[in-house]
């Protein structure tokens, strides 16, 4: 099932794939600042690079298994990306992980890729899907993150 967000976070169906518009979180924890460049298709959103600034998206998701993508920048100042997928009727936002990436690289590295493979949603419903720079590499400088797109793929149907 196909959700597309738009700047109000508002579901569109069609097909297996999920975009998230990373400028338009529900809710943030430190400073998160957006950037326009041009060759950017929208910019990207940085953190601060304060340890457990964190970033959520409230999404729909129907039961299955989900890939998610990350489209982001390394560089010596980046942390992990910690991602956490939670059911907001039942639950607490940040506590169920489902993957990191790590973003530090030793220069600067545009529009790399990360994902997070194979987890899985037995239920239904609205989730919180927080990003959380709680850790870092060893060789990192901070904990910052540089955000352009945050992708969700229903993979399988229950």
């Amino acid at each position: 099932e196909l959700f597309r967000f738009d700047s109000n976070a508002q579901a569109v169906t069609n097909s297996l794939h999920t975009d998230i518009v990373a400028f338009y979180p529900n809710e943030t924890s430190g400073t998160w600042t957006r950037e326009y460049r041009a060759v950017m298709m929208g910019g990207d959103i940085y953190s601060g690079g304060t340890q457990n600034d964190y970033i959520q998206y409230n999404v729909y998701l129907s039961p299955g298994t989900y890939s998610l993508g990350l489209l982001h920048h390394k560089g010596t100042d980046r942390g992990i990306y910690t991602f956490y997928l939670d059911d907001l009727s039942t639950g607490t936002a940040g506590t169920t992980s489902i993957g990191t990436v790590d973003g530090y690289a030793a220069g600067t590295a545009d529009n790399q890729t990360g994902t997070i493979s194979n987890f899985v949603v037995i239920t239904g419903g609205q989730k919180a899907l927080r990003l959380t720079m709680a850790t870092k590499n060893a060789s990192a400088s901070a904990y910052a993150g540089v955000i352009s797109l945050l992708t969700l793929i229903r993979t399988t149907l229950p």
